[in-house]
């Protein structure tokens, strides 16, 4: 799972032992985080089936904006 804009990391401790956390954020929360500005370019490739991005789109801005809200209208 890939917990994009991970903050506390909170979503990892609801997932199965089996099950790989993916942790893509702006600050590097731990050795494991994956830093990355959703401002500057797109989420880095992680190979999760699954993402989540509670609390981003609030902070992204111009074309990266737009690509998230067609993603989402367009699921």
């Amino acid at each position: 799972m890939a917990d994009i804009g991970c903050g506390t990391m909170s979503l990892r401790f609801h997932l199965q032992s089996d099950q790989k956390y993916r942790p893509p954020d702006v600050i590097p929360r731990d050795s494991f985080t994956n830093v990355c500005d959703l401002n500057n370019k797109m989420p880095p490739k992680t190979g999760a089936k699954v993402a989540a991005m509670p609390g981003v789109i609030e902070y992204l801005h111009g074309i990266y904006l737009d690509f998230f809200i067609f993603a989402y209208i367009s699921i």
